[in-house]
């Protein structure tokens, strides 16, 4: 950027970095430049990056309704249009809009058979209605393709499907680690109450578990525990 300051894909990479970082009022410096730089001369873009990575920096920053617009535009473009609408769902079990949430969550897996975390999403959507019968068939179907895909196995656990030792007994790696990572997708949807009841099951709760749930005592104790 020294050299060229206008460098579109340092300015993409920087600010997907910067999201990674968890650095969203940096990342979205980054790709406000890149913005300008894109549209110089065509107001659409060949991709959908740049918009995905812009609604995740506005979310990061609390702005919801903006991601969820910025997810729409990201959804022009084919290659995000899958991801774009697994947010977009998310967002619409948040507003309590479970249908709308579900003809987001089709369109996403119609353009990726294999978005688990939207086939996921969808089984919370047609929980939140009442229609538990067809998430329970939605989940038996998706874990008769992976049986470890944790996010679906979780779903099965929020609705009653299986009981916590079902879920625990198959997770091999670092299973607050993996509580987490789906805790954040989830997060997107404002499922307060499941996820607390998710890290409920857990035997300990690691640092990073104690202070993702507020429990800032605990988490220190355990820091000095490890130590």
């Amino acid at each position: 950027l020294e050299r060229q300051p206008n460098h579109i894909d340092s300015l993409l990479g920087l600010g997907e970095l910067c999201i990674e970082e968890l650095n969203p009022g940096e990342a979205k410096d980054y790709l406000k430049k890149a913005e300008l730089a894109l549209t110089k001369f065509n107001k659409r873009t060949k991709s959908g990056r740049l918009y995905y990575l812009l609604a995740l920096a506005e979310l990061g920053l609390g702005n919801k309704d903006l991601a969820y617009d910025l997810f729409y535009k990201s959804s022009w473009n084919m290659d995000y249009l899958s991801v774009s609408m697994t947010y977009i769902g998310a967002m619409d079990i948040a507003k309590g809009n479970y249908e709308l949430a579900l003809a987001h969550l089709d369109t996403a897996i119609d353009y990726n058979g294999r978005n688990t975390k939207a086939a996921a999403f969808t089984a919370i959507a047609l929980y939140k209605l009442g229609r538990v019968e067809e998430a329970s068939t939605l989940i038996d179907a998706r874990l008769s393709i992976d049986p470890l895909e944790h996010f679906v196995r979780l779903v099965a656990l929020i609705i009653g499907k299986i009981d916590a030792d079902e879920f625990l007994k198959p997770c091999l790696s670092d299973i607050n680690e993996t509580i987490i990572d789906i805790v954040c997708d989830m997060d997107v949807a404002d499922l307060h109450d499941e996820i607390k009841m998710v890290f409920d099951i857990l035997p300990e709760k690691s640092v990073s578990a104690n202070y993702i749930l507020g429990n800032f005592s605990d988490a220190e104790n355990t820091k000095l525990g490890d130590a």
